[in-house]
């Protein structure tokens, strides 16, 4: 007797436990631990019924960006509308110490959103980079709004934010190289870095 169709409900249901469990996989035990097997274990199901929901490993990974992308755009939109209606600087700041948060509590995911990509998936459904330059785009309308205002010093927004973003992962490098920075002083790098990017970012006044 052949099984019932899924449902649509059924199947987005399933596509959302199998990636949740994939997202705590690479939480806790990075992207080596990854497998389709290790996936279907934690789920429940058999490795061939991942097959149903998930061509393979990459469109997997690819779904889980994209739901990363979706939170993170999200939260764009909101700091640009808070930054509209108040303190754009206050809020650029808290954007870019939000940047280092995310990654020192999250580096397996962050290593995935901005550092691997997919093996098998075409350039024109997922193309290098396109996470980041969303993150920079982001950034250079807070920029934009912010030099609109006279806060921060006219310059070109995008080579602004690509300069900010570089200054503020710098930090982020250095904790990836054994024995270069000890754990007291990387906290207070990430927090001197971002006061160091509103600085240069901000109007100063002369004199």
């Amino acid at each position: 007797m052949p099984r019932p169709r899924l449902t649509e409900e059924e199947i987005t249901a399933t596509r959302s436990r199998i990636l949740e469990a994939a997202l705590t996989i690479l939480h806790e035990e990075g992207m080596g631990a990854l497998s389709m097997r290790a996936i279907a274990e934690r789920v429940g199901m058999s490795p061939m019924a991942l097959y149903t929901y998930f061509e393979n490993r990459d469109d997997l990974l690819h779904a889980l960006r994209e739901h990363h992308r979706r939170v993170l755009n999200a939260r764009y939109a909101d700091a640009l509308a808070r930054a509209r209606d108040g303190d754009v600087v206050r809020v650029t700041a808290e954007v870019l110490a939000g940047y280092v948060s995310f990654a020192r509590r999250n580096p397996h995911i962050f290593r995935l959103l901005w550092c691997t990509q997919p093996e098998s998936t075409p350039d024109d459904d997922c193309p290098r980079g396109r996470g980041v330059q969303e993150l920079l785009e982001h950034l250079a309308q807070l920029i934009a709004l912010g030099i609109e205002r006279g806060v921060f010093t006219e310059r070109d927004p995008l080579f602004a934010a690509r300069l900010a973003f570089g200054m503020i992962h710098g930090p982020l490098l250095l904790s990836l190289v054994p024995g270069a920075v000890d754990a007291s002083t990387l906290e207070q790098l990430e927090t001197e870095i971002v006061e160091a990017a509103i600085g240069y970012l901000t109007v100063q006044e002369n004199g």
